[in-house]
């Protein structure tokens, strides 16, 4: 049995090793949507997740799948979307894309995997005979406040997670598109 800190790890590290091969504006772009998903997950949670869930267990499916949904149409961007084709200058995918790309992964498994352990913990793991919760004298639950992202992005109103993806959507029209 593998516990959920060391799955995390994992991956984010396979979504590094993607970043890395998708470069960083593809990444930003999946950044953008989990997001989006996170954000969405947040609005609609009292009007469509709470009422058509009767327990612990429907709730975490329903916010899984809608956040592994929306994560997955957010990867599968166009493979020539984003290349500018300009005739001066030729584009040369240096090791700085790459590079970025793999640290843009890397949060992006962060906020995905770390999510879906955050809404685990909220709804005290409903799949508890194949998830269980971390032991309160483990190394691990000194980490688990940090390597959760919505203890962060949800902190209070939200307002956090609403200003990131303001600024994350500005970011990408100004400089990606």
């Amino acid at each position: 049995m593998i516990q959920f800190f060391a799955f995390l790890l994992f991956m984010i590290g396979l979504f590094a090793s993607v970043g890395a091969m998708r470069k960083w504006t593809k990444e930003l772009i999946a950044t953008a949507g989990i997001v989006l998903a996170l954000f969405t997950l947040r609005q609609l949670e009292t009007i469509f997740i709470f009422p058509l869930s009767n327990s612990q267990q429907h709730r975490f499916l329903w916010q899984a799948g809608i956040l592994i949904g929306i994560g997955f149409f957010a990867y599968q961007t166009p493979p020539d979307f984003l290349k500018r084709q300009r005739t001066r200058e030729i584009h040369r995918d240096g090791p700085q894309d790459s590079l970025l790309g793999a640290f843009v992964g890397g949060l992006n498994g962060y906020l995905l995997i770390g999510s879906l352990w955050w809404y685990m913990d909220n709804l005290e793991y409903p799949l508890s005979p194949y998830i269980v919760p971390v032991a309160p004298e483990s190394t691990n639950a000194g980490w688990m406040d940090m390597l959760i992202p919505l203890n962060y992005l949800l902190g209070g109103d939200g307002t956090v997670l609403s200003l990131l993806m303001i600024v994350l959507f500005l970011f990408i029209i100004m400089v990606v598109v």
